[in-house]
């Protein structure tokens, strides 16, 4: 049974979620998945008479604060820990109201970086032992686990992404959950209700910094991945975007791989961040969405 795809607003930062949803509603989108943007002052009412057109999911940064910050899971800062905890049980009860059930973060960081640089090189302030950000990220999720539970809430974790560059910077790994191995050992850590948000293309761009191989990264995080594979599924091609292997949620899978990528809308141009390399070998073809132009691979 084919799934729907997703298509994220994080990719329209500068834009208040009604605004973003209309637009995407507005080229024939009917499913999307909240990320970022701006604070939204009415709060949940300004998207609950939505719901008739659209089905929404929650993920990570949303409902944006009002006073931005980075959100950081496995933060040694007491002030950034707390408001990483309280923003996502916020979060959980959107996910429950209008997301489906279903709220995914992503995995923690070393640091905590500022939020201009989210995306791109971020400065070496110094790294937390590995151990203990792993140990603060364990606990804060396997407490937030609780609260989805109660919640009927499904959570999920995103596996991090490690550049070239940002491992050039720090000279070693600033992130978790970048590589295989790290990724099984926290899932095993963490309450059985929780999964694997997998993330394909940010696992081909670690894989390629830290020398593994990615299809390895697939077979082991399977098991909390939240879907059954079909690896042996064609790619379909997705009206406006090509031969794309897109996933969908709310299993976030990718029909070759069994694992997730998203579409991200940015300035009027989508961008798919699926690899050919870790996706199923083909690249995506180019093509339009009406009402936004072309749409290229990122």
């Amino acid at each position: 049974m084919e799934q729907p795809v997703y298509i994220s607003t994080g990719g329209m930062p500068e834009l208040p979620a009604p605004e973003s949803i209309a637009r995407l509603v507005s080229a024939g989108i009917r499913h999307v998945e909240l990320s970022g943007g701006v604070h939204l002052e009415s709060g949940m009412g300004a998207l609950s008479h939505l719901l008739e057109d659209v089905s929404l999911r929650i993920h990570n940064y949303f409902p944006p604060p009002r006073d931005p910050f980075v959100l950081n899971l496995a933060s040694a800062s007491d002030e950034i820990a707390s408001r990483s905890v309280e923003h996502v049980r916020e979060a959980l009860v959107w996910a429950k109201e209008i997301g489906g059930g279903i709220y995914s973060v992503h995995a923690g960081f070393r640091m905590d970086p500022a939020a201009r640089e989210l995306g791109q090189r971020i400065a070496n302030t110094g790294l937390s032992p590995r151990a203990e950000a792993l140990s603060r990220f364990v606990d804060r999720v396997s407490t937030l686990a609780a609260d989805a539970d109660a919640l009927g809430v499904e959570l999920l974790i995103e596996n991090n992404v490690l550049s070239v560059e940002n491992l050039a910077a720090f000279g070693e790994d600033p992130f978790l959950m970048t590589e295989p191995d790290e990724c099984a050992r926290v899932m095993e850590r963490t309450p059985s209700g929780v999964g694997l948000l997998f993330d394909v293309a940010h696992a081909n761009v670690s894989a390629r910094s830290l020398g593994f191989d990615p299809g390895h990264m697939v077979r082991s995080c399977q098991p909390w991945t939240r879907a059954s594979p079909t690896p042996t599924s064609p790619c379909n091609a997705i009206p406006g975007f090509g031969n794309t292997c897109r996933p969908t949620w709310p299993t976030a899978r990718s029909r070759c791989t069994g694992s997730p990528t998203k579409l991200w809308p940015r300035r009027h141009r989508w961008l798919g961040r699926l690899s050919a390399k870790a996706g199923c070998g083909t690249e995506p073809s180019v093509g339009r969405v009406p009402g936004l132009g072309q749409s290229n691979r990122h």
